[in-house]
């Protein structure tokens, strides 16, 4: 059974946000987006937020992507991790660099996301956290995706390795909010304290 070392703002934290990021976050000129290849999972809400601003949208999109009825799949998802209770995906096409990959429609030739473009208000909740999961009343780093995305991920390789609370504070922050963002960071002190005194 899995142990939970603390909950904050009713999210069990996973011992993966106290370790080390291999680095500094992502340089988008170098990982091209790479975490947007699979497209995203978003509440209905945004959805419709996203389709009634079409016409400021479409113009940051490639032509064959501007079609708004071609923006979401017709798949849903009954869950509470959407403040709605449903989720829709992003619709997703070939990767014009890789075509055996599939890439978000709102990820650009350029690799930035046509929503926060248009309006950085537009860009999906999960987008701007991640690497920071929020899910299944968990609050997790994406252990996952790398090894999906040929072992691309948020992290340039620089040393010394630094704190993941520290390399994506901005995200945890969103999260959380600042006040319990520092509880966890508190929380993560005591934590080395403890190591320490064991040692």
């Amino acid at each position: 059974m899995k142990k939970t070392v603390i909950s904050i703002a009713n999210l069990d934290v996973d011992e993966s946000v106290f370790g080390l990021s291999r680095g500094k976050r992502c340089e988008l000129g170098t990982c091209k987006g790479g975490c947007c290849r699979n497209g995203v999972w978003v509440d209905s809400a945004h959805r419709d937020r996203v389709l009634a601003r079409a016409a400021e949208i479409a113009p940051h999109l490639p032509p064959v992507r501007r079609n708004a009825a071609d923006w979401f799949d017709d798949e849903r998802m009954d869950h509470p991790d959407f403040p709605t209770g449903v989720g829709v995906p992003t619709a997703v096409y070939p990767d014009p660099e890789d075509s055996t990959l599939d890439t978000c429609v709102f990820r650009r030739p350029d690799a930035l996301c046509a929503l926060q473009v248009a309006d950085p208000e537009l860009k999906p909740f999960d987008c701007y956290t991640y690497p920071i999961l929020r899910s299944e009343g968990e609050l997790t780093l994406d252990k996952w995706s790398p090894d999906e995305l040929d072992g691309s991920d948020c992290q340039q390789a620089c040393t010394p390795p630094q704190p993941i609370l520290d390399v994506f504070e901005d995200e945890f922050v969103r999260i959380l909010g600042r006040e319990n963002y520092e509880r966890l960071k508190a929380a993560a002190a005591g934590r080395e304290a403890g190591e320490a005194g064991e040692g």
